[in-house]
């Protein structure tokens, strides 16, 4: 009789150890997916920056900026050259600039 109690016992001993380590998994992978989507949004919101400081810079000055440094130098835009990529193209200043933003590591 002692036996099956240590058996039953040993065996739920097991069972919460499993339980516990699923718990852990499940808040790993939940925390990495919270970081991944915190990121992308945060590249969301730079592109939407540097577009409206765009726009911006042509109501105010009838012309795009013909550079990202001059908008980095103008309107305030501060960037972390570290952790973005950043793709500023500019055709003509009549004409909105491409803008493309990404993070380092995800090409």
């Amino acid at each position: 009789m002692q036996i099956a109690q240590k058996r039953k016992g040993a065996v739920k001993t097991g069972l919460t150890i499993l339980l516990v380590c699923a718990v852990m998994v499940v808040i790993v992978l939940l925390l990495s997916s919270t970081d991944q989507m915190t990121q992308s949004e945060q590249t969301r919101a730079l592109s939407r920056t540097l577009h409206n400081a765009a726009i911006s810079c042509y109501a105010i000055e009838g012309r795009y900026p013909d550079t990202l440094e001059k908008m980095v130098r103008d309107y305030g835009i501060v960037l972390d050259e570290s952790k973005y990529l950043i793709h500023y193209d500019v055709f003509a200043d009549n004409l909105m600039p491409i803008i493309m933003v990404d993070l380092k590591g995800e090409n």
